[in-house]
């Protein structure tokens, strides 16, 4: 017990000795190792801003990209001469295909495909793109397969865009050289020169976009500032054209900054010699210092769009902010565009996952269609010039509802379907004198067949040509017809009414598609509600005499968005409008679909995302609302409508995702049509999908739904 006694002080003593010292050591460690390293070690500086050392996961099969969870994908290898390392380097890339394109190529994937062929056609894919493309400039650590990333890709994916994503050297498969500033930078270079170089034979040259993610920003913004001096030194070419935008996400100011305000320089922030140990060191050297403000200063016509969280540990929000303002002082109203959109901490995306933001698709759409465009007085037309415009100017009101404006993609060949990427299709119109607008109208039509009909018809030897085929389909035909009526802005050649034809055939439906009055390769004359439902009427009227009348197949009349308005009208008033046209009455459809669908344009408008940009205004509903509803040329009051149509089949789509036609009017349209039918009627079905305003086309229990639906109605 004396001994206990006596050992326990000693024992407490040395612990107390040994603590201390531990201490001390890292506290020395602290102040003087630490600061010592960060200024005079290379390798612990390239290590600590590359961070290639760090690769996960493990044992990735770069040539495959499936293998990481990327379809419609395939590696490549480019290899140069290096003139920073004076070394081969071989650079690891793939190729993600656009979603339509790989539903397209999807059969030359399979394993027992011929790779060689199906490289070919990559490339064709590649070399005449109709769709954007996006050059991914990866952050640093890990690799392009990392899983943060292959999220964006799939992102870029179902946007329809072409995704080339690489590594620098020292990354993934590419060649094991530690990177320096000027190495990435000039891998970046050979990589874009070969998509360049790719794409240059090209009859329309696609959109092409450089994005950069985190270390990447400071990459893709030293390449896009000095582009036509690296095409000179190291190219020994002409300059390179410019991207069509340069899109930055969780970007810095210049790399000084990045360090001064990363969340672990607040352990050594309070050093006296914080700034000359920690910070100089990146201003001076050249081969890190990422100065994306000085470079960007050089590239003033190149649009600029900054994505940052605030919620930003890794790379803070103030560092972007900070590049934003350089960027926009150093342009001083001259010069394109740079738009800052910042995302709240709400949302929980931090560094790595704006992939997930819910407007992204938006965001990113905007810019594709008016590039990263800012309005320099962005206040004076929100309340002032705008609710005047709104107000008095019927070409305003027009373009905001039909949107005719947006033709996108641009230079569509509507001759030729299948460069669309949907088989067993067909072009033709058909033209009448409009008694709306008197004067003559040509409407574009697309006609496609099912799918279980497509093979059988392609193989047939004879001299008919495919159109007279697919001619004689459809006036023999058994299977049901969709008479489909897009919603506003773009065409029929929209990407994802594209992916929804595709849905119809493999329902084996045929699909008539058809472009109103100034959209698409229609009649230029504008267009009204009384027009576009005319040209429905047409074209069905036409598709109605086409169809044997003894056997007549199921017609489902189909409208998406603003369509479901428009084909609300020609249900409701089939029968004045063909009396109107001095044509005999026509026969109702079998059935109607509505997807997403509002119940009055007066509802939608105040509904819109973009009406809480002047929904604050005290002359907000005088402005931006009564215009419409004492408007001769478009009211679309399709609760009105079907309230009158009590026998036809009804079947309402809508997702509760959708942020252009809010999910509560798809509502507000079921609850009025049900108290029209309360005292009997036709069959009436409201379906609830979790998806956006365009892609319920990606929906899994779509075919299911419309399947069950057209059974209840024939039995």
């Amino acid at each position: 017990m004396h001994l206990l006694l006596f050992c326990l002080p000693l024992y407490s003593i040395a612990t107390f000795l040994l603590g201390a010292s531990i201490t001390a050591g890292i506290f020395v460690f602290h102040v003087a190792v630490v600061p010592l390293i960060f200024k005079y070690s290379k390798s612990f500086k390239q290590n600590m801003i590359f961070a290639n050392f760090a690769q996960w996961p493990f044992h990735i099969d770069y040539e495959d990209p499936a293998a990481s969870g990327i379809e419609g994908a395939r590696n490549i290898n480019i290899e140069y001469q290096s003139m920073v390392d004076n070394c081969p380097v071989k650079l690891g890339i793939w190729h993600i295909l656009p979603k339509s394109s790989y539903e397209k190529l999807k059969g030359s994937f399979e394993e027992s495909a011929d790779k060689e062929q199906l490289s070919k056609e990559l490339d064709e894919e590649l070399a005449n793109s109709k769709y954007p493309i996006v050059l991914y400039c990866h952050g640093n650590s890990n690799s392009r397969a990392a899983s943060h990333r292959i999220e964006l890709y799939q992102f870029f994916q179902k946007m329809d865009f072409h995704t080339i994503a690489f590594d620098y050297r020292g990354y993934g498969d590419s060649t094991n050289v530690c990177p320096t500033e000027r190495g990435v930078v000039e891998d970046s270079l050979i990589v874009y020169d070969w998509l360049n170089s790719t794409i240059q034979s090209s009859s329309q040259r696609p959109a092409v976009f450089v994005w950069g993610h985190s270390l990447g920003t400071g990459i893709s913004s030293h390449l896009m500032g000095n582009l036509s001096e690296l095409s000179r030194d190291v190219l020994k070419r002409e300059p390179l054209p410019r991207p069509s935008g340069l899109i930055l996400e969780a970007p810095f100011s210049n790399l000084a900054d990045a360090v001064t305000h990363h969340p672990l320089s607040a352990l050594v922030r309070w050093l006296p010699y914080f700034d000359n140990t920690f910070v100089s060191p990146f201003r001076s050297s050249e081969e890190y210092s990422f100065k994306s403000d000085s470079h960007l200063a050089k590239a003033k016509e190149l649009p600029v769009l900054i994505l940052h969280a605030k919620d930003d540990v890794v790379v803070p929000f103030v560092v972007g902010l900070k590049l934003y303002k350089s960027i926009l002082e150093s342009r001083n109203n001259d010069g394109s565009k740079v738009k800052l959109h910042a995302y709240d901490k709400q949302q929980n995306l931090g560094h790595k996952y704006i992939c997930h933001a819910e407007d992204l698709e938006q965001v990113i759409g905007a810019i594709l269609l008016t590039g990263a465009s800012l309005t320099a007085s962005v206040f004076f037309m929100q309340v002032a010039v705008l609710p005047l415009m709104f107000r008095y100017s019927k070409t305003v009101q027009r373009k905001m509802v039909f949107s005719n404006c947006i033709n996108y993609p641009k230079n569509m060949d509507f001759e030729n379907p299948s460069s669309c990427n949907v088989m067993g299709g067909r072009n033709f119109t058909i033209e009448f004198q409009s008694k709306v607008d008197n004067r003559p109208i040509k409407i574009g039509i697309w006609h496609f067949v099912p799918s279980s009909v497509l093979r059988e018809l392609m193989s047939v030897n004879d001299e008919m040509t495919i159109c007279d085929r697919l001619q004689r389909e459809l006036e023999n035909t058994h299977n049901t017809i969709v008479l489909y009526c897009h919603g506003n802005s773009n065409h029929r050649g929209s990407p994802h009414r594209l992916q929804m034809y595709r849905v119809f055939q493999e329902l084996n439906f045929h699909v008539i598609a058809f472009d109103y009055r100034g959209y698409g390769d229609s009649s230029n004359v504008r267009p009204t509600e009384n027009g576009v439902v005319e040209d429905a009427l047409k074209v069905y009227s036409w598709l109605s005499g086409v169809v044997d009348e003894r056997r007549r197949p199921m017609i489902v009349l189909w409208g998406h968005s603003l369509g479901t308005a428009i084909a609300a009208n020609l249900v409701a008033n089939l029968d004045d409008l063909c009396r109107s046209n001095n044509q005999k009455c026509l026969p109702a459809p079998d059935a109607l679909v509505l997807e997403a669908p509002f119940n009055n344009l007066l509802d939608e408008i105040e509904k819109h995302p973009f009406s809480k940009l002047v929904s604050w205004l005290p002359y907000y509903k005088q402005s931006f609302v009564k215009p419409f509803s004492t408007s001769t040329e478009y009211s679309f009051t399709t609760d009105e409508y079907l309230a009158r149509v009590t026998n036809l089949p009804l079947l309402i789509l809508h997702s509760k995702g959708d942020r252009i036609v809010p999910y509560e009017l798809a509502v507000k349209l079921y609850e009025c049509v049900a108290q029209s039918r309360i005292k009997g009627g036709a069959v009436l079905q409201f379906h609830v999908f979790d998806r956006g305003h365009n892609d319920l086309c990606e929906a899994k229990k779509l075919p299911g739904v419309v399947r069950d639906f057209l059974n209840v109605i024939k039995k």
